[in-house]
């Protein structure tokens, strides 16, 4: 398929929840530059933003591709909620592996949305083993969901998406198990972070990089060299206010 073709298809299958009849012209346009399978699952996210929910989940079953099954994950997860969708994804037998990385974004959202600690453990440590590069918005909500196990469970549900003003208060599990959840979410949080910096994306960057810093300021042995980090983040008048608390928090001299 050309490169116009699939952004076409794509333009369509993005357009279908808020644009129909754009969504109509793009995929009218894709289909007369041939056929693929990106045509065939933007037509299924157009049948269900119009409530022919089985139809589209038929046409996805006929592809047997990572990208289909990811696309009937998302179309149940819009139509039925993300508890029900992953009930359907166990019956139906997919994984982590029969996903697509906007179908493992998903499901990590899914599992984090409905406190599913078993099913976000289990995605987390197919993305350790798998030692893949990983898409920005994967690395994110997979260091989120690497901090949310490291928290204690009654705590979980609580995180924001950026890190709680009583920074240093906020708890987080002393098992080692969490610990190393910790680490982990260190480690994707700048994986995030330089991923994101590459598209442009700077903005949403900092958000993990303010993860990070909190993470390694709220352990001990990571402390000492995480506030130097944050004395010299200090010096740049562009960072200064955003970690001003932070530095209030840890005993950092502004």
């Amino acid at each position: 398929p050309t490169t116009r073709m699939v952004g076409l298809a794509w333009c369509a299958r993005l357009l279908s929840v808020s644009n129909r009849n754009a969504a109509q012209s793009a995929l009218k346009s894709a289909k007369s530059l041939g056929n693929c399978d990106e045509i065939a699952i933007a037509e299924a996210f157009l049948d269900a933003a119009e409530d022919r929910v089985s139809d589209a989940l038929t046409s996805l079953n006929k592809i047997d591709t990572s990208e289909a099954r990811s696309a009937a994950l998302i179309v149940q997860i819009n139509h039925v909620g993300p508890n029900d969708a992953i009930r359907w994804s166990a019956e139906a037998g997919y994984g982590w592996n029969d996903y697509d990385n906007g179908g493992r974004t998903r499901l990590i959202l899914a599992a984090s949305e409905t406190g599913n600690w078993s099913l976000l453990e289990t995605c987390l440590e197919a993305l350790a083993q798998a030692n893949e590069s990983l898409a920005p918005a994967l690395a994110s909500v997979s260091a989120r969901a690497s901090l949310q196990l490291a928290l204690p469970e009654e705590m979980r549900a609580s995180l924001d998406h950026s890190p709680p003003f009583f920074a240093r208060e906020f708890r987080l599990s002393s098992t080692v198990r969490a610990d190393s959840y910790r680490h982990e979410a260190i480690k994707l949080y700048q994986i995030a972070s330089r991923k994101l910096r590459a598209i442009g994306l700077d903005g949403s960057a900092l958000i993990q990089e303010d993860f990070e810093l909190w993470l390694k300021l709220s352990a001990t042995n990571t402390r000492e060299d995480a506030k130097t980090e944050l004395r010299e983040q200090l010096k740049d008048r562009a960072l200064r206010m955003r970690r001003a608390n932070l530095a209030l928090q840890f005993g950092v001299e502004i």
